[in-house]
């Protein structure tokens, strides 16, 4: 989790920083929550795993931050400095004088001829770096120069079921499952689409939720020459499941199979798997099913960050957030 120390002595006349760790935490959102929005505007410095740091000013250092660190994936630490909107730059200005006379700065300067004739390197909100070269013939495209994670989200946007069928169930499933799936997202539970994992011929996986380190949900295309089908599995705890329940689960039309589930991150895990997308939606109509799901779940988020945040696709993610938001799933 991040840490922080008290107030700082201030390194820079006019402002306090406070320091956190976040190297090993999957958003910096979590030391910042609940504080107001002008309570996010300031000055930052960044500090990398080499030594090396960067300093900006944000009117919302949590959004701010996000988007550098998908750019830099060695930033170890945060400090920040509230300040109010009209005195950044004047602040920003002084921390990187003050910054750069003991470390490395990766800031680069801002001139009125960006880059000359040649090819221009900026940083964009959400991909990091592109190129920007001075002939539209080598300007780059969407269809053909998009990063996998966007690529792989296309690919399930064309599959039919998407949104009439996947979007709605996946987002129930978040709303009544998981806590706070706004704020815990990457960090606490991640979904990934089309996943590389137990790929056959004829079957591969749509998307998997994953709560910590264990998978949740899985949804599965089955695919032959003349049909195509859409499954997959839920897993829930078994502690909170009485043989009535079983029985319930059982009865419900799609269900295929309720069978022990063995990990070793948890114990005590049944999977139901289904036969088609309708079928889960039956299964979470059963209030023992969305209890079950839920202690699962928040079990697995309570043991600490996942090791699968770089799977996260953040595309199909705020897909079905603002789906589920804007329809009430």
């Amino acid at each position: 989790m991040a840490t922080s120390s008290n107030a700082a002595i201030p390194t820079v006349p006019g402002l306090v920083f406070t320091r956190y760790i976040v190297k090993e935490i999957g958003s910096v959102a979590f030391p910042f929550k609940g504080r107001k929005e002008q309570e996010l505007t300031g000055v930052y410095i960044l500090e990398f795993e080499n030594g090396e740091r960067y300093v900006g000013q944000a009117l919302n250092v949590v959004r701010r931050v996000a988007n550098h660190r998908r750019r830099w994936p060695d930033l170890y630490a945060l400090e920040f400095a509230q300040c109010p909107a009209h005195e950044l730059n004047q602040f920003e200005q002084r921390t990187i004088s003050h910054q750069e006379r003991c470390y490395t700065l990766r800031n680069k300067s801002i001139t009125n001829l960006p880059g000359g004739p040649g090819e221009f390197t900026v940083s964009v909100e959400e991909e990091g770096t592109l190129e920007l070269p001075s002939s539209r013939n080598e300007r780059r495209h969407i269809r053909t120069d998009a990063p996998r994670a966007r690529e792989k989200f296309w690919e399930l946007l064309r599959l039919p079921v998407y949104e009439e069928e996947l979007i709605p169930l996946v987002g129930r499933y978040l709303n009544e499952t998981v806590s706070d799936p706004i704020g815990t997202q990457r960090y606490l539970w991640t979904i990934s689409a089309l996943p590389a994992t137990n790929k056959r011929r004829g079957e591969r996986r749509i998307t998997t939720i994953s709560c910590g380190n264990l998978e949740t949900l899985v949804i599965a295309e089955w695919k032959q020459e003349d049909w195509v089908a859409y499954g997959g599995f839920v897993n829930i705890a078994a502690e909170i499941l009485t043989e009535d329940h079983l029985r319930r689960i059982d009865a419900v039309e799609g269900v295929l199979e309720i069978m022990p589930a063995r990990y070793r991150q948890r114990q005590d895990v049944i999977a139901v798997h289904l036969e088609n997308l309708e079928a889960f939606h039956r299964l979470l109509d059963l209030p023992e099913v969305l209890d079950a799901a839920y202690r699962l779940n928040v079990g697995l988020m309570r043991q600490g960050a996942t090791m699968y945040r770089r799977f996260h696709n953040e595309h199909l993610a705020n897909d079905i957030i603002n789906a589920a938001g804007a329809f009430g799933y």
